[in-house]
């Protein structure tokens, strides 16, 4: 220090508060390692650790009512809630035909998918959204597998729809699917023909779990340093999946391919914290980079071409499903159409939650009764745009 030159004073001054903030961070970066991305989640989305609510997030939300049910399944009780606009009577709420969400996992909740309540209002009133646990997962009850190993099944979930979409007398309805819960509503369009049935949605999926593992390592995996690539391909060798540095790498893909949102909503911490991880590894297997269990060899890629309903193909720019995943799929389902969100990551509904609900509010409005008026269409030009982003994407 030159005692007397102010400009040297602070030079050595802001060196020192940048020493400092370096040491604070890397502090905090450790501090948060130690702690584990599962005790992260603990909190269950409080308001302190997740200042951000889903209802934040998201657009152009009216005053909407949920009111929740019960509906027994097997022998087991499954949770499940229904959306409408407040001020409207069930008769208008019924005017157009619903939305249902199956949500991801396997083993997740309907916390995935809580943001899509916004079509309540985007349809003005005239349709309602239903979301539910499936059993086993969130609040809905959770049998062993020694109880109930139907759980651990493909078919199963098939069934429980359609008890849920009889019990609620849906006679008319669009089904999205969102990760683990496309594949239920790939298999429902294919086996059921469900004249019900009026779109599909298939959010984030893949029709072939090979290919899915393939993308991985070409298209994800690939993008990280070969340090951190060898100890994800050398745990998925060895079946362990419990060392400190496969976890700590496993916490950092998260936040590059799964849910980029910073900080959380609370929504998606409920997601995460609620997840029934006995479903999950049975189902899908240990790993996220891999396909195990009950999934490993699932392939309905040659069947595709026989889904006749309108069906709309989403997924982000940074997620886990790669062009190639989504290519097949778009090109198998005549007349599909394909939408990447720029921002988001295997989350859509939550990293570019107000893109994806207007796309679903225009599919919808495409496909409803012909004679309904709305007060918003998306138009060509815009359409024109995303298809040369769409293209380039899949380049």
């Amino acid at each position: 220090r030159v005692h007397g030159d102010s400009c040297t004073e602070q030079r050595v001054f802001e060196r020192m508060k940048s020493a400092f903030l370096l040491t604070l961070l890397l502090g905090l970066v450790q501090y948060s390692r130690g702690l584990g991305l599962r005790s992260l989640l603990q909190d269950g989305g409080d308001g302190e650790e997740h200042p951000l609510t889903c209802d934040e997030i998201t657009e152009n939300l009216c005053d909407i009512k949920e009111t929740d049910g019960w509906l027994e399944v097997r022998g087991y009780k499954l949770h499940y809630f229904v959306y409408t606009k407040a001020d409207v009577s069930d008769a208008t709420a019924n005017t157009l035909p619903a939305l249902v969400g199956l949500h991801g996992g396997p083993g997740g909740n309907h916390f995935e998918l809580y943001t899509l309540k916004q079509q309540v209002c985007a349809s003005e009133g005239r349709r309602k959204v239903v979301l539910y646990d499936q059993m086993g997962a969130g609040d809905s009850e959770r049998p062993t597998q020694k109880e109930a190993p139907w759980l651990w099944t493909l078919d199963y979930y098939l069934d429980e729809f359609d008890q849920l979409a009889s019990h609620l007398k849906l006679n008319k309805f669009y089904l999205l699917g969102h990760s683990w819960g496309g594949i239920v509503a790939q298999l429902y369009a294919l086996r059921r023909n469900d004249p019900r049935l009026q779109g599909l949605v298939l959010a984030s999926i893949f029709s072939d779990a090979d290919l899915y593992v393939q993308g991985q390592d070409t298209h994800l995996l690939s993008t990280i340093p070969d340090v951190s690539r060898k100890i994800i391909r050398d745990a998925d060798v060895t079946k362990n999946y419990d060392s400190a540095a496969y976890k700590q790498v496993t916490e950092q893909l998260m936040k590059f391919f799964t849910a980029r949102i910073v900080p959380w909503p609370d929504c998606l911490a409920k997601a995460f914290d609620r997840l029934n991880v006995d479903i999950y590894v049975g189902m899908q297997g240990p790993s996220e980079f891999t396909i195990g269990g009950a999934l490993a060899g699932f392939n309905t890629t040659g069947e595709l071409h026989n889904i006749k309903v309108p069906t709309l193909i989403t997924a982000g720019k940074f997620d886990t499903m790669t062009p190639p995943v989504l290519d097949v799929m778009h090109k198998g389902i005549k007349n599909s159409i394909l939408k990447i969100y720029p921002h988001s990551g295997h989350m859509t509904a939550h990293d570019d939650v107000n893109l994806l609900n207007r796309d679903l509010t225009d599919f919808m409005r495409r496909h409803d009764a012909p004679h309904l008026s709305y007060t918003h269409t998306h138009t060509e030009l815009e359409r024109a745009k995303e298809t040369r982003a769409q293209q380039a994407f899949l380049q």
